[in-house]
């Protein structure tokens, strides 16, 4: 009988060969799809907290209802806007997210890969729209002061205290880093590497409208 068995087993040994191969496949396709939404509820989590107090946001008109990458390109919203908010009784904020990818201390570009996933934001201390908290140091305060995502500075080995070097459109920038940043209680904006600069630094004067 075992005889039997064994003989009809390498008989069809391609077959159980390609059922092994299509479980294996299948649990395999199961786990990356668990993966997966976990991966997506980590991201969603930090956002959820980090614009928990944001009611409305308010955006330019697109600029190109084309398909393809530029779909949904916006134009900058203007100045006004804000102080028009304001006037009406809300609370509102406006700032640009310029182009901002800070070196790592041995030199090399720091942050994300993609360019626009390196930005600068303004600090906006106690305002409920802030999304970032600082974890360690303080907030800067002048213009020559940095605070970083905790993330970005952890993957680039900068510390407090030190002076970096950040890449603008308008060249390599010098800055004291004074604090850490965390966002929504994650280490970083998802997918983003942020540079928080005090609102009167320079990089925001010449941005024309909000982004």
């Amino acid at each position: 009988m075992v005889r039997r068995t064994l003989k009809l087993a390498w008989f069809k040994r391609n077959r159980y060969a390609l059922t092994v191969i299509a479980i294996a496949l299948s649990v395999a396709f199961i786990v990356s799809t668990l993966l997966l939404t976990f991966s997506i509820a980590d991201v969603g989590e930090p956002l959820r907290n980090g614009y928990d107090g944001v009611d409305a946001v308010v955006t330019g008109p697109t600029i190109t209802a084309a398909d393809g990458p530029a779909d949904g390109i916006a134009a900058p919203v203007p100045n006004n806007i804000v102080s028009d908010l304001t006037a009406s009784g809300y609370t509102a904020v406006g700032f640009a997210d310029p182009y901002a990818q800070v070196l790592a201390a041995d030199g090399s570009a720091g942050g994300q890969d993609q360019a626009t996933s390196n930005v600068a934001e303004p600090w906006l201390g106690d305002s409920p729209l802030n999304a970032f908290s600082i974890a360690d140091g303080r907030p800067p305060q002048s213009v020559g002061e940095v605070a970083l995502d905790t993330s970005t500075a952890d993957a680039g080995d900068l510390q407090l205290g030190d002076q970096i070097s950040y890449v603008t459109d308008d060249g390599v920038q010098t800055a004291l880093l004074v604090g850490l940043a965390s966002f929504g209680g994650a280490d970083n904006d998802p997918y983003v590497s942020t540079l928080l600069l005090p609102e009167a630094d320079p990089l925001f004067a010449s941005a024309q409208g909000y982004s």
